[in-house]
């Protein structure tokens, strides 16, 4: 694994995790889950929990990308991989302007 690869793969991770714990969209879904089992009301409700197992999804991803070069699956999870970091890098940026004040808007929009 290369450093990209680390990069890549946290990036990636950390927006799939905000994604399910934090994220409105996800509201109807995390809610349903919630309700048919308690076990995965708890681990949407953990960022630690979540961000291992989205963790784990993303070396998943990456490791189909580096097992079948050129394969529709690996150019799939490598779409995956860096449309989520790329979300993840923004939402750094996004974060890191609110707290330092600049451009007045919160970390909501």
């Amino acid at each position: 694994m290369t450093i990209l690869d680390l990069i890549l793969a946290a990036l990636c991770a950390f927006r799939l995790t905000q994604l399910l714990v934090w994220d409105v969209i996800l509201d109807p879904l995390t809610s349903w889950l919630s309700s048919r089992s308690p076990f995965l009301g708890e681990l949407l409700a953990c960022a630690h929990c979540t961000g291992y197992w989205c963790s784990a999804f993303t070396v998943v991803l990456l490791s189909v990308v580096k097992s079948y070069p050129g394969s529709i699956l690996a150019a799939s999870a490598n779409f995956i991989l860096w449309a989520f970091a790329v979300a993840g890098a923004v939402s750094i940026v996004q974060h890191a302007t609110c707290w330092l004040d600049v451009g007045g808007q919160d970390a909501e929009g």
